[in-house]
């Protein structure tokens, strides 16, 4: 014997099993970000808390407070993963970092300019701004770059602006070696500023 379900009835049940999907895997995936930031509250002797309406994870780094945070996105905001840092920047430095772009391929075709930092590599995939050359250099170490490399395909964006740095990633991290590599370079970088 053959069941009939008529269109509206089979349209109800294909929108809660349609349901019953999102909410699994929003649950899943909010578990397994759980999980990373408890192993980053232990390895970095943190707490997790609510910032900016979202869980994050916020851990001291010498004179630093550092807040690690993350939102997978929705219709009316965008996705990221980010690390803020507070510090001491009593020379007003200023410095932002980007992957390069058709935009800023024209400009620099145009003439504009931007720090370069000796690695081709690097040079040709990001652009490199601050209002003082050296102190640029001088955070873009070989392992800072690295970094920022192996985190290109995230789009990286850094910016160090008054007592403030930020880097953000244009994608919602799901695995703690992208959350380390993240978190690491943001502490460089820290590290660095502190030094000069």
């Amino acid at each position: 014997m053959m069941v009939i379900i008529d269109p509206s009835t089979m349209l109800i049940i294909l929108f809660f099993v349609g349901m019953i999907i999102v909410v699994y895997s929003s649950y899943r995936r909010s578990r397994l970000i759980s999980m990373i930031y408890e192993n980053e509250v232990l390895k970095r002797n943190g707490k997790i808390e609510k910032y900016l309406g979202v869980r994050a994870l916020r851990f001291q780094h010498g004179e630093s407070t550092v807040t690690v945070s993350a939102y997978p996105g929705s219709k009316h905001r965008k996705r990221f993963t980010m690390v803020e840092a507070l510090l001491n920047n009593p020379k007003g430095y200023f410095l932002q970092v980007y992957g390069e772009g058709l935009a800023s391929k024209v400009g620099k075709a145009f003439g504009s300019q931007d720090v370069q930092v000796n690695n081709d590599e690097f040079d040709n995939k990001y652009i490199i701004k601050s209002n003082d050359e050296f102190f640029a250099t001088q955070i873009l170490t070989p392992r800072v770059q690295d970094g920022l490399l192996a985190l290109r395909k995230h789009h990286p964006f850094v910016e160090l602006d008054n007592n403030k740095l930020v880097m953000e990633l244009s994608s919602y991290l799901k695995n703690e070696e992208d959350y380390d590599l993240l978190i690491d370079t943001s502490l460089l970088i820290i590290d660095r500023i502190k030094e000069l």
